[in-house]
C-alpha cells in the first residue's frame, strides 16, 4: 500500500482462509493477525461491510 503522493508505503500480504461469496472473507496477514470481513445486505442495494482485526 502507498500514500497517494508516494511518500510512504508498506507491503500488505497474507493468506485467504475462507471466502463465502457475498457473505464473508477471512484471511491471515503475514504477521499472524487475523482479519474477518462480513458483508450484510442492506435496503436499496446498499452494502454494509464490517472489518474485525
Amino acid at each position: 500500500m502507498e500514500a497517494k503522493d508516494g511518500s510512504f508505503g508498506f507491503d500488505f500480504s497474507g493468506t485467504y482462509n475462507e471466502v463465502k461469496v457475498h457473505e464473508a472473507i477471512k484471511y491471515t496477514l503475514d504477521d499472524d493477525r487475523k482479519v474477518a470481513i462480513n458483508f450484510k445486505k442492506a435496503v436499496f442495494y446498499e452494502i454494509t461491510r464490517r472489518e474485525n482485526y
